[in-house]
């Protein structure tokens, strides 16, 4: 009896944290989860975030709360006002005196908190609507520098938008976790919008990236897997560009692919003072039999942000004359932080071990700066752009060493 009533406790305690938590996600109509055949007005309870959300249920033990504020059409410019009329579609606002997604986004937040419960979790899409507003015959009809230039000009002024955004929401909520997907290229090479499309979506992406960096957020690249599949995952053999169910299953997967959080240090063995670090590092992360390739985030110290899924994890990381690096993490329940990996520098020739092959490549090599004809980047083991004795030490000091699989 008492096992019994232990357990309807456990359940009761379990609902209770479920009800407590609410999803909040904002943008456009990918967000709302539309689809040509169904202009159903909803609460947006669909697409990717119907996924997302019974998502968290399996994690919670209870769904959490859905507040879909998303809006069919919505742009970085509309999102402070009420003039896309695709806010008839999402019935969280009213028909008459409807408040900009800005203000109701606010007000939401303000409810949530002051009822007791939490936003563990906000997804935040927008920008593609910038560029789509342009996409008429008029536009086409140009050369695509002219395009370009137009795209790039959108791009910029969305980017403000954004920031403008993304401030707001932070201040309110600095502690929930901030997923901001990219966006597809729905077009095939067959259509007009291919060219441009081609060159403005991953301008955009890139600055939806630098956002989510900025604010704490992890960024969600969806475009690959579109790539070649674009009528099966969108409805663009019928004219309109938004994801089929299956297009939205494949957001939801790369949502869950990045939904965890690892950061710590990679220590480069022998790296020189002022040597300049890249932005971005590419891992590979094993998940069994399963391996994807992902770019962290790479700062000035050496300190690194990488989108992960959820589980038992294999990170793998093999950077130009360094040798690779394995080690394992566990993020099934949450973020994994101090995730340090330290790489031995002396592999010039790439093979993942430090030889005699590697000796031989560094002395034919020796003396050269950036610049001379026989300057062999992986040979600049300390990177200071000549290649001397102080690279000959690191490659002895690791002589032997191979690096993990």
């Amino acid at each position: 009896m008492r096992r019994t009533f232990a357990l309807l406790l456990f359940a009761l305690a379990a609902l209770a944290c479920g009800q407590n938590r609410t999803l909040l996600c904002v943008g456009d109509s990918v967000s709302w989860g539309y689809q040509p055949n169904d202009l159903t007005r909803s609460p947006g309870d669909k697409g990717f975030v119907r996924l997302f959300a019974d998502w968290l249920g399996s994690q919670y033990g209870t769904r959490p709360q859905l507040s879909n504020l998303a809006i069919p059409g919505e742009s970085t410019a509309s999102y402070f006002d009420t003039s896309e009329i695709g806010g008839l579609l999402n019935s969280n606002y009213p028909i008459l005196f409807r408040p900009s997604q800005r203000s109701k986004v606010d007000s939401t937040i303000t409810a949530v908190l002051g009822s007791g419960r939490q936003i563990p979790y906000v997804t935040f899409a927008l920008g593609a609507n910038d560029l789509l507003e342009m996409l008429d015959a008029a536009f086409l009809a140009q050369s695509l520098t002219t395009q370009m230039q137009q795209a790039d000009q959108a791009i910029q002024a969305a980017d403000a938008r954004l920031v403008t955004s993304l401030t707001a929401i932070r201040q309110r909520l600095p502690g929930s976790i901030l997923l901001m997907p990219g966006y597809y290229n729905p077009y095939p090479p067959s259509r007009p919008e291919h060219p441009i499309a081609t060159y403005a979506i991953p301008r955009l992406n890139a600055v939806i990236r630098a956002r989510a960096l900025q604010f704490s957020g992890r960024y969600v690249a969806t475009d690959a897997p579109f790539v070649g599949r674009e009528i099966e995952l969108t409805w663009i053999g019928q004219d309109d560009v938004h994801p089929r169910d299956a297009g939205y299953q494949v957001i939801f997967d790369e949502i869950i692919s990045n939904v965890r959080l690892v950061t710590g240090v990679i220590d480069f063995d022998g790296l020189a003072t002022g040597a300049i670090l890249p932005p971005r590092i590419a891992f590979q992360i094993a998940s069994g039999a399963a391996v994807i390739e992902r770019e962290a985030d790479l700062a000035a110290d050496g300190s690194y942000r990488l989108t992960a899924p959820p589980g038992a994890l294999s990170l793998s990381l093999k950077r130009t004359h360094w040798l690779r690096r394995t080690i394992t993490i566990d993020t099934s329940v949450g973020d994994v932080a101090e995730a340090h990996l330290v790489l031995v520098n002396g592999d010039v020739d790439g093979d993942n071990e430090v030889a005699i092959g590697d000796y031989a490549l560094l002395s034919s090599a020796f003396g050269a700066s950036l610049g001379d004809p026989h300057y062999l980047p992986g040979a600049d083991l300390d990177e200071d752009q000549t290649i001397d004795i102080g690279d000959f030490a690191i490659l002895s000091s690791s002589f032997g060493t191979a690096g993990d699989d």
